[in-house]
């Protein structure tokens, strides 16, 4: 399963954030299941936290990408590579991360997400385009 999350994304193999019981929203941290997007972020159930990447990466909302960047080193495999695929997809940025990689390559790989989120806040306080990806 986790292999076709590789080839083909999060479409490939079915998942979705459609998956809940309530209404599916387009608009970015909608309430889900009495939960707005960041809330199931934090989820005990990982494939709440995974369905949460999904929509994260689908809709691409910017307020989602510090989540998704903590959800790298998450305790779930299935979590950190459905982040990973979201914030690439968020961001049309490729990730360095290997989802199956030991703690501390994985907590370095976030600290450098952390980098790239703050440059890019930075540029965009200095006059760049919301177009520019964040």
């Amino acid at each position: 399963m986790l292999g076709a999350f590789l080839g083909a994304g999060c479409e490939a193999i079915g998942l979705s954030a459609r998956g809940s019981t309530a209404e599916t929203r387009t608009e970015p941290g909608a309430r889900r299941g009495g939960m707005t997007l960041y809330e199931r972020f934090q989820d005990a159930d990982p494939a709440v936290r995974v369905a949460a990447a999904i929509e994260a990466g689908q809709t691409k909302d910017p307020r989602a990408l510090p989540y998704l960047v903590d959800r790298l080193t998450d305790s779930e495999p299935e979590v950190r590579l459905a982040a990973g695929v979201a914030l690439r997809k968020a961001t049309g940025e490729a990730s360095d991360l290997r989802y199956h990689a030991p703690p501390e390559q994985r907590e370095q790989a976030a600290a450098r997400w952390r980098q790239r989120l703050k440059a890019r806040r930075a540029g965009r306080a200095g006059g760049r385009s919301e177009e520019a990806g964040l």
